[in-house]
């Protein structure tokens, strides 16, 4: 019987499976069980020739250190599996493996016992004595100069703490929360990237030690192993009390998001407790050390399905798996990701300034996580604890609204406690974890036992007993108080670029001219414009109307370039046409065709639309059904014209014999009146009265078909509530409405002190609390803008406080 039918539970003896050792007949061994890959072997990611380095021999070794177990029973269709080996026939001899010539992966000496290390700094050491030249330039390797992962640790040790005496310290408590769930230090393992370079269970081992000792794991897209197996470790190994300790994930978004959101199903299915979306890394930094040596392209990511390759730039692993990564990710973004992963909480991961931080707490996320991908994205990044400081000193009400997580450069208790003081909930940490899988669980275990013991002593030393007792008095920071930022603007640099205008039936944004000063004979104009418009939100209806009105058929994207031989400007009718063969699948040769443009140029065009309709908070197919839906919106609504102008001059005709009856009837009555009226001036009188009356009752009526106008039968009604339903899923309408919220309410909590105005004809209420939020802010910002000024000026840093009260010591003199 051929043994490619043999049944899957067969013995197979040694001598049989030494039989098939050729590239066109190829067996091999892996984990007991025989496979024959003669069909699979062309296709091998690492090349032919280490499979047939192991044709006829267990690979299960040489398997394991680059695959996870699973991937070949769920990869290889059931008939390549023959059977199972008959472990009663293996020799010696066979079970020897085949001498292959490999580089060294260990240096000579290995590592030292786990009884000697006793700090951080060991760790890093004996892993350096152990792991091989690629795993270890891929971990400690930093974008370009390095400068910003140095910075990270080395901006801690200018950090100084002031510590308190005679209170009572005899006993510490370290425990905390995280997303409201208890762990038993605040530290949790930060998501890391193919952690079977370092050991053999990789994520699964970390998983292990973070459940025995009571601390979360965050599982990185970029993992040697599927979700599910890491989940089968995790829930292997329960914590002592018998409950599994949160596990959350960290999401790289796939340019393919279906795939996205299969994934994110699957970690909801699986327990996952909180959704990590990595936003700092919209494209891989460059990390020089990790591109100097050559990557092992056998090696496979089992979630996002990249595989490791060289190319002309070098080999680095960060670069080349991450490819798959969408840098077209924005703040509409996040909408997307509640609809994906409903009713998991939401952390941004890579917030790097305090303006990022309160859009944050606008998008209504649970908790936002500072880190600069431990200096591997983009070198001169500012270090993670000044953000911490930027943070508190430019928007410290965030931390009453949503949870502050920290990593970089953590490498001591002391590191730790500062981050607390200053107000971060827990603290993550990537290379230190990774140092210690070099010893397995046992060396995670002693890794966080060492760093909890020094965060008990830094406290007990300070003065405190539990983590709810830190605070910012009991540090000095002033020797990097220089480096924080006191807001958004640059102290004295003051230009901006010129704002892009895009124009689509979406959203379009108008620039307006600069501020002109208005005598008082126009501000009577001015009044009656506005009177005619109505409230404020007509008025802006109206000039959005204006504005589409006027550049009908030839709108164009404004650009800063003037010369002539710029590209040709898109025009709406291209822009709509653009979108919906798109949105017919038709291919970009054809869609250049059409529109006689290059092929680039349309992609490069659509990226800018569906970049902008991310910003709206929309899908690209949203909008091009809104391009296609706007010609058969206008048809409609010139069909619906028609009509009603037929039945207007229906009822002009009707109205307008009626009015010649009664005009007849009031011109018979006037003349018997008149027949005994002897003085001119009250003929003038009544002449007057009734011309002024009709222009009164014209311009009321104008107003009332234009603003007022109260439906009068069914019809009405039934186009009142469709037009209803159009602005309820107008993006237009929702981005407003989303910023009234920003301005009018969130404004309301972050600034409470705020002035109380009176609305008017010109400033609706909620105007009104715009206005005030936005003065509350700047007069909370004012003396920090003035500091910086200050030190500018000077050369002297002096306390906001310290500024303030001499200005108003002095005034109060004078």
């Amino acid at each position: 019987m051929d043994p490619k039918g043999a049944s899957n539970s067969r013995l197979v003896r040694v001598e049989e499976v030494l039989a098939h050792r050729a590239l066109g007949d190829l067996w091999l061994v892996v984990d007991g069980v025989v496979y024959d890959l003669s069909e699979f072997a062309p296709e091998h990611p690492g090349g032919v020739g280490v499979l047939l380095q192991h044709a006829g021999h267990d690979a299960t070794a040489a398997y394991l250190e680059v695959h996870s177990p699973s991937l070949v029973r769920t990869s290889l269709p059931e008939s390549r599996r023959i059977g199972v080996l008959d472990m009663t026939t293996v020799t010696e001899e066979w079970a020897q493996l085949p001498a292959i010539e490999r580089p060294s992966a260990k240096v000579k000496g290995g590592k030292p016992p786990l009884s000697s290390i006793i700090n951080a700094h060991d760790f890093r050491l004996a892993a350096q004595q152990s792991y091989t030249p690629k795993a270890w330039a891929f971990m400690t390797s930093a974008a370009t100069d390095c400068l910003t992962m140095e910075r990270n640790s080395s901006t801690y040790n200018d950090i100084v703490l002031r510590p308190r005496v005679l209170q009572n310290v005899s006993t510490v408590d370290v425990s905390t929360t995280m997303l409201g769930h208890r762990i038993s230090t605040p530290i949790f393992i930060a998501p890391t990237s193919m952690g079977k370079l370092f050991h053999p269970e990789g994520e699964r081992e970390l998983g292990r030690g973070a459940q025995s000792l009571g601390i979360p794991q965050c599982v990185s897209t970029s993992c040697s192993f599927p979700l599910s197996e890491v989940m089968d470790a995790v829930e292997e190994n329960k914590s002592a009390d018998g409950a599994n300790v949160p596990v959350f994930f960290q999401l790289y978004v796939d340019k393919e998001r279906r795939k996205s959101e299969n994934l994110l199903r699957l970690v909801k299915e699986r327990g996952v407790k909180a959704i990590f979306v990595t936003i700092d890394c919209p494209v891989i930094g460059k990390r020089e050390a990790d591109e100097r040596l050559k990557a092992d392209e056998s090696l496979k990511l089992p979630m996002s399905g990249m595989k490791a390759k060289n190319d002309n730039k070098g080999g680095s692993l960060g670069r080349i798996m991450g490819q798959f990564i969408d840098a077209s990710l924005t703040w509409g973004d996040v909408a997307w990701l509640r609809k994906a992963a409903p009713g998991l909480p939401i952390v941004l991961k890579g917030i790097q300034t305090a303006m990022d931080a309160v859009k944050a707490v606008e998008v209504g996320v649970q908790a936002i996580y500072i880190t600069n991908h431990g200096g591997r994205s983009l070198d001169t990044a500012p270090a993670t604890i000044l953000v911490l400081l930027e943070l508190q000193k430019c928007c410290p009400l965030i931390f009453d609204k949503l949870e502050v997580y920290i990593d970089g450069g953590i490498t001591r208790g002391t590191d730790i406690f500062k981050a607390l003081c200053l107000g971060a909930k827990a603290v993550g940490i990537g290379r230190g974890f990774l140092f210690a899988l070099n010893y397995g669980k046992e060396g995670i275990e002693h890794f966080v036992n060492i760093l909890t013991d020094e965060l008990e002593t830094t406290m007990q030393q300070c003065g405190i007993t539990s983590l709810d007792q830190v605070h910012p008095g009991l540090l000095n920071t002033g020797a990097v108080d220089h480096l924080v930022p006191g807001g958004e603007e640059h102290p004295y640099a003051k230009w901006r670029p010129r704002k892009v205008t895009f124009h689509s039936p979406v959203f379009t944004k108008v620039e307006l001219e600069p501020a002109r000063t208005h005598s008082r004979e126009n501000n009577s104009d001015i009044e009656s414009i506005r009177a005619e418009a109505g409230t404020d939100d007509e008025l802006n209806k109206l000039t959005s109307t204006v504005a589409k009105v006027k550049g009908k058929g030839k709108e164009k994207m404004s650009t800063t370039n003037d010369s002539s031989d710029a590209v040709p400007e898109w025009t709406r009718k291209e822009d709509r046409s653009l979108c919906v063969m798109k949105s017919e699948a038709k291919t970009w040769g054809e869609i250049g065709k059409n529109l006689e443009r290059g092929r680039k140029e349309c992609q490069q065009r659509y990226r800018a639309l569906s970049s902008h309709a991310k910003e709206l908070g929309i899908t690209t197919e949203k909008l091009a059904k809104l391009y296609i839906s706007e010609d058969e919106e206008k048809a409609k609504s010139k069909s619906k014209t028609k009509t009603k102008k037929s039945g207007k001059s229906k009822d002009n005709s009707k109205s307008k014999d009626d009015g010649e009856e009664k005009s007849k009837s009031k011109e018979k009555s006037k003349g018997k009146s008149k027949k005994g009226a002897t003085k001119p001036d009250s003929d003038s009188e009544t002449e007057s009265k009734p011309e002024s009356r009709s222009k009164s009752k014209s311009k009321s009526k104008k107003k009332n078909n234009r603003v007022t106008k109260a439906p009068s039968s069914s019809e009405d009604s039934d186009s009142s509530s469709a037009d209803d339903e159009d602005a309820a899923e107008d993006p237009e309408a929702e981005y407003w409405e989303h910023r009234r919220y920003i301005y009018d309410t969130l404004y309301g909590q972050i600034y409470p002190d705020q002035k109380t105005l009176r609305p008017d004809r010109f400033y609706s209420e909620s105007d009104c609390r715009v206005l005030a939020g936005l003065e509350a802010r700047y007069r909370a910002d004012k003396w920090l803008h003035i500091q910086a000024d200050f030190c500018n000026a000077t050369g002297r840093m002096v306390e906001a406080e310290i500024l303030k009260a001499k200005f108003y010591e002095d005034e109060v003199e004078e």
